[in-house]
Order: structure tokens, then C-alpha cells, then sequence
């Protein structure tokens, strides 16, 4: 069905993100219930905060480089939630098939089960990686792009419907700064983008004590997930560490100290 409204109709919106908008707003005022914004799950919500948005450019940007270890983690939370993995003696242990309800996610999931059968059972930060490493991202975006929320063209992304993004912020303002009782799925969400660093910059930084206090509160509620975050931030962080100082020339002490790990 074509929606219309004047000059304006929906097929724009293949030719102009800025018609889009204009396209969106007139049909939300005259079909309310049939252009309510789709429904988010986690991961989305995460990959839209995430987003750098603080100056113009032609593809999505984002503010932190441990993106993939916060979307694993959006995953992992959704599956420990819905009884699908358990987090006992620090392990993810499979109960049941692992989705979590996005096509192009899921996709990506059953490929890690399939080619890496360790996958379903492993150490919750080596989990945490060895799915970051797969660039979850990449499906979320996709999967936001369905959804109309993003544009894409050929391998980039931008994001057209700023509002949805604004909403998120909106909500954890409330949250964060005003103090505002959080959901589970908002204090998992406020939890991981804090364990990922997308808290410290953007709309939502700033050092008031108050806001931190919260901020580490919220985390508190879903402790094995944030925690394996952090754990699984800090050990990608030594292995670039590691490998950058290996191409300049310090491969045999790598090698040592790598050996010295793992012993």
C-alpha cells in the first residue's frame, strides 16, 4: 500500500532520507495505529545508543570500538533471560535452541553453532568474543534497516529516522539523571552500554556521582553479563595491545608472554 499525503508519498523515500521523514510524520498523524514505531529488541536499542551522531557523515559511526562485545552481550542477556542459556560457574550452557528473534542475527548464531560447535559452550568472555569477533553489528544493522529505520546503501548505513534513536536517549535520561524507576531490559541496556564504554561519551555522559551511582546500580541487576563485559573489554584490549606491539617488532616477547598466560 502506498501512503500518500499531498506532493509526498512513501515511495520518496527510496530517493530522499529527508522525504522519508516528511513522509513518516504526515502518515503518523493520519494513521496512528498502523505507523507506531516497530518494536526494538535489545541489541537494536544498544547498536542505536551506541551510534556517534555529534556531526553529519554518510554512513553510521560509533562511539565506541567494543560495539560487537556490547551486541554479543545484548544476545547473551536475551538468552539467559528467555531460559535459553544458563550462566552457572561462569559457563553459558545451552538449554534450548539460541535466538533471540532478529532473521539476520539469528542467521549469524546458527553459523557460530554450526562451524564452531565449542560455541554453545564456553567460558561467558571467551563467549562474549569469540561472537564480537563475528561483527553482530553488521546483522542489527541490517535488521534495523528492514525496519526503515536506517537506510543502506550497498555496505552503508544511515540512520533516517532520528526519532527512534531519540526516544532511547530520552528514556535513559530518565533514568539516569532524573533517577526514574528502569525495567529489566533498561537496566540491562544502561548496564552493557556503561561496561562498553558508550556511557562516556555522548548525550548521556557526565561525572555527577548521583548519575554514576545509578548508572553501577543498574549494572548490578544483570551482574554476570556486565561483569563478563568488562572482563571481555579489557582482555580485547590487551590483545591489540599485544598485537600492535608484535608488528613493531617485539614478537618474540609476545610469544612469551602469551605462553606465560596461558600456562
Amino acid at each position: 500500500m502506498l501512503i500518500e499525503d499531498g506532493e509526498n508519498s512513501r515511495d520518496c523515500a527510496f530517493r530522499k532520507p529527508e522525504a522519508f521523514r516528511c513522509c513518516y510524520s504526515a502518515a503518523v498523524e493520519r494513521y496512528p495505529a498502523m505507523m507506531r514505531a516497530p518494536e526494538l529488541g535489545l541489541q537494536e536499542q544498544y547498536v542505536l545508543l551506541a551510534m556517534d551522531v555529534t556531526f553529519t557523515v554518510d554512513h553510521i559511526a560509533f562511539d565506541t570500538k567494543w560495539v560487537d562485545i556490547g551486541v554479543a552481550a545484548t544476545v547473551l542477556f536475551q538468552l539467559w533471560r528467555n531460559g535459553r542459556v544458563s550462566l552457572e560457574e561462569g559457563r553459558v550452557k545451552p538449554r534450548g535452541a539460541l535466538y533471540v528473534g532478529q532473521t539476520d542475527l539469528d542467521a549469524l548464531i546458527v553459523r557460530l553453532v554450526q562451524n564452531d560447535p565449542p560455541f554453545e559452550s564456553r567460558g561467558i568472555n571467551s563467549w562474549l568474543l569469540r561472537m564480537a569477533n563475528a561483527e553482530p553489528h553488521k546483522a542489527v544493522l541490517e535488521g534495523l534497516a528492514h525496519k526503515g529505520i536506517l537506510s543502506r546503501t550497498k555496505r552503508k548505513y544511515k540512520l533516517v529516522l532520528p526519532e527512534a534513536r531519540n526516544r532511547i536517549i530520552e528514556r535513559l535520561q530518565r533514568v539516569i539523571r532524573e533517577g526514574d524507576p528502569a525495567d529489566e531490559q533498561t537496566a540491562a541496556l544502561v548496564g552493557i552500554a556503561d561496561a562498553s564504554r558508550v556511557l562516556e561519551t555522548g548525550e548521556l555522559s557526565g561525572d555527577s556521582s548521583e548519575q554514576a551511582a545509578r548508572v553501577e546500580a543498574l549494572g548490578k541487576t544483570v551482574v554476570p553479563v556486565v561483569a563478563a563485559v568488562r572482563t571481555a573489554v579489557s582482555e580485547k584490549k590487551l590483545r591489540d595491545s599485544l598485537t600492535y606491539f608484535y608488528y613493531l617488532g617485539g614478537g618474540t616477547l609476545v610469544a612469551l608472554l602469551v605462553a606465560k598466560c596461558s600456562s
